[in-house]
């Protein structure tokens, strides 16, 4: 059921009333990774949801300073030692000499090109940016703790998700903005917990934001967002939602978690009047949903359950797991049956209609030029060629989990 949102800020959309009707989709009940259908069951109505979180033009300048963004494709990334040791320094003082740039977890990488890639660390209050010739250290937006989600529609047109320093109305939450023009833009602000973030091609933005459905009776909802570059619009969903994607526009795809008959994975499909899904037998909720097209879609879900939607089915996959088995991170598609996935045992590329590991210890990819950026634990950074070579490691230094230091000068320590 869709309803309009009209809490936390949300008002009606302009041009409609509050019980304007819209028309569900057919619900059709499969098996998560498998190819058998179970029953469908029947579509009910609900109230379109729409409505303003806050109002005005469009978000405030919070930044002021000014850097060139995008260029042209190249071949690769500029290595790491273009970033000087000790380039990447804490609030407290303490600047990374080794590995470099640093020796943080990685919590998300993006990149239109190796002239506009954009990397995320947890516990790193700044972002690394690569514009071609070198990788430089750019502050996160006033007020933002880390980025812990980057995702970009174009060469300097970029998002982040991150928690704030400071509570909001005695709430801490976390805060989206968006990067043009070398400064950071803060949209009106949309409370509860944005989860994901799509931008099509043509600039719509789309947000899972987690609201308060409750997994153990089924109550509450979550709303999916859409910024039109003034306001957001809200559409209740009754599930718990973790993931989202946009083809464009009018072609939404949204998964997480619902109660239904027990726990399950489930998927909604909006074309900016009605809301189709599907729930799968999965009880570990949807983790990532991704897409090149309206007829090219996948889903992860669980331990590594992949499913791909045709445009006329969902049909399972199997992922040749190594080691121990570990929820999804991460997953990208690069083109028609190029999908790269990121499990908690390690990473795997789908080429040829066949999964391959991937030998690196990344744990989130996007693509950067001719080949996959890849970041992982304590500061790891690859680079993975299309042409099949080796992978090639970016940091530089080796992997450190010291616990101590101990000198007696600043050349011995």
């Amino acid at each position: 059921m869709v309803r309009r949102s009209s809490d936390d800020g949300l008002g009606e959309e302009a041009g409609r009333g509050p019980n304007a009707a819209m028309a569900l989709g057919l619900i059709a009940a499969l098996t998560f990774a498998v190819v058998a259908c179970g029953p469908s069951r029947a579509a009910s109505t609900g109230n379109e949801g729409g409505g303003a979180a806050g109002s005005g033009a469009g978000g405030s300048n919070v930044s002021g300073a000014s850097t060139t963004d995008g260029g042209d494709p190249a071949e690769d990334l500029p290595p790491m030692s273009t970033l000087a040791p000790g380039g990447v320094c804490l609030p407290t003082g303490w600047c990374f000499a080794s590995p470099r740039p640093h020796g943080f977890d990685y919590s998300s990488v993006w990149a239109s090109s190796p002239h506009d890639a954009w990397l995320a660390a947890r516990d790193l209050p700044a972002l690394l940016h690569a514009d071609g010739d070198r990788w430089t250290v750019e502050a996160l937006p006033p007020g933002m703790s880390a980025a812990r989600l980057i995702v970009g529609g174009g060469p300097g047109d970029v998002w982040i998700i991150g928690p704030m320093s400071q509570p909001t109305d005695g709430m801490w939450a976390d805060g989206i903005f968006h990067r043009q023009g070398g400064s950071w833009i803060a949209p009106p602000p949309i409370g509860g917990f944005p989860q994901d973030l799509s931008v099509t091609a043509s600039g719509d933005v789309w947000v899972a934001n987690g609201g308060d459905y409750d997994v153990r009776d089924g109550s509450g909802s979550s709303r999916l967002l859409h910024y039109d570059g003034q306001r957001w619009i809200g559409y209740q969903i009754p599930a718990a939602l973790s993931s989202v994607w946009a083809a464009g526009p009018t072609d939404v795809w949204a998964g997480g978690l619902a109660l239904s008959s027990g726990l399950h994975a489930v998927v909604y499909r909006f074309n900016g009047e009605v809301l189709t899904s599907w729930t799968f037998g999965s009880s570990g909720g949807i983790r990532k949903i991704r897409g090149t097209s309206a007829d090219d879609v996948w889903i992860v879900g669980g331990v590594g359950a992949v499913s791909h939607w045709t445009g006329a089915e969902w049909q399972g996959e199997t992922v040749p797991m190594q080691g121990p088995d570990g929820y999804t991170v991460d997953l990208e598609i690069v083109g028609p049956g190029d999908v790269w996935l990121s499990l908690g045992g390690g990473v795997y590329h789908r080429t040829s209609g066949t999964w391959q590991p991937v030998d690196v210890p990344a744990t989130y990819f996007h693509r950067a030029g001719h080949g996959e950026l890849l970041a992982g634990g304590a500061g790891e950074l690859w680079f993975a060629p299309d042409d099949g070579g080796a992978p090639e490691r970016l940091t530089i230094g080796p992997r450190q989990f010291n616990l101590a230091l101990w000198g007696t000068a600043a050349d011995s320590v």
